[in-house]
């Protein structure tokens, strides 16, 4: 019953109001950018458990979602108006 209600009152919202992508797309990237810096860390540390190997790819994996966040981005900046 919770979840449905707190699915009804988010979709009302959604309904009502303008709803906008951009956090969600600035809260990745500062995500994966927190990632990456954790990981740059262990490796300049030597305290991970990994490989040297494991960590490079998973720093490969976050500079691609990063691209593909900040891509997102600027491709809904530039079809959508700047009337925010």
């Amino acid at each position: 019953m919770i979840i449905a209600e707190l699915l009804w009152t988010i979709i009302r919202y959604l309904r009502r109001e303008k709803f906008s992508l951009s956090p969600f797309l600035f809260m990745g990237i500062i995500s994966s950018l927190r990632r990456m810096l954790y990981i740059d860390a262990q490796m300049s540390l030597g305290t991970g458990e990994r490989s040297f190997n494991e960590n490079i790819s998973e720093l490969g994996i976050h500079v691609g979602i990063i691209f593909v966040l900040v891509l997102s981005y600027y491709l809904i900046r530039k079809v959508t108006p700047a009337s925010d």
